[in-house]
């Protein structure tokens, strides 16, 4: 009987360690939907979160010489995007669907960039975002590269914002590790909107061009800048 029992104890002994690891398994299963469900909470019932697609239209943005358009790969990236968001269950409108502007045949370059502009900050306001990202590809300065979120000078929020997304879009794998910074936009300057300028790369240089137009990089980018929108929501700020 003796020998039974020790047998038995023996087992038991060897079993008990799996049950506890199962269990704490458990526990910590239930815990993580729960954060889950808590960072899902604290986005929904906010107000819609804008896009704005830079450039399109008559203003192709950066050209390269070999016929890319900003206005192409900005639209390209922000449709996935709102893509993105609207997976995570948060309302996102783009302030251009497809290859528009908004200068209504506005006479000199200036005005019509500015009646484009003015156009679009009026269309943004009326819908009372939460948010308002204005997705642009820079060009120049040689072999420059990497993506950089811009806020207006002054603004709190602006400034959360940006280092919310700029941290997200530094986890790319290559990417140069940039930061957010101040800049003064037309947009940025006369929105009561919270917002930023979000410059993805730089056309100019041959090796960035390549990969802004390779639609895996493409989902890379707007997966950061979702990421960092959810962050900033979420109370990240």
């Amino acid at each position: 009987m003796r020998r039974v029992v020790w047998f038995a104890g023996k087992k038991y002994y060897r079993i008990v360690p799996f049950i506890v690891i199962g269990y704490m398994l458990i526990i910590f299963a239930a815990a993580l939907a729960g954060m889950t469900e808590a960072v899902s909470l604290s986005v929904a019932g906010k107000n819609p979160v804008v896009i704005d697609p830079g450039h399109g239209g008559y203003d192709p943005g950066a050209i390269t010489s070999k016929g890319v358009y900003e206005k192409d790969i900005n639209l390209a990236i922000s449709k996935k995007v709102k893509t993105k968001l609207a997976e995570s269950g948060i309302k996102a409108i783009l302030t251009r669907e497809d290859d528009r502007d908004y200068a209504n045949g506005a006479g000199s370059k200036k005005t019509k960039k500015q009646t484009d502009l003015d156009y679009r900050i009026g269309l943004v306001e009326g819908l009372n975002p939460e948010i308002l990202i204005s997705i642009h590809v820079n060009s120049g300065g040689g072999n420059n590269s990497g993506a950089e979120a811009f806020y207006q000078e002054g603004s709190e929020e602006g400034k959360a914002l940006a280092e919310c997304v700029q941290a997200e879009l530094r986890k790319i794998p290559g990417m140069t590790k940039r930061v957010a910074k101040s800049g003064e936009f037309y947009l940025t300057r006369n929105t009561k909107i919270t917002a930023i300028i979000l410059e993805l790369g730089y056309l100019s240089n041959p090796v960035e061009r390549k990969k802004l137009l390779q639609n895996f990089y493409q989902d890379q980018l707007a997966d950061a800048i979702t990421a960092g929108i959810k962050n900033y929501l979420a109370g990240g700020k």
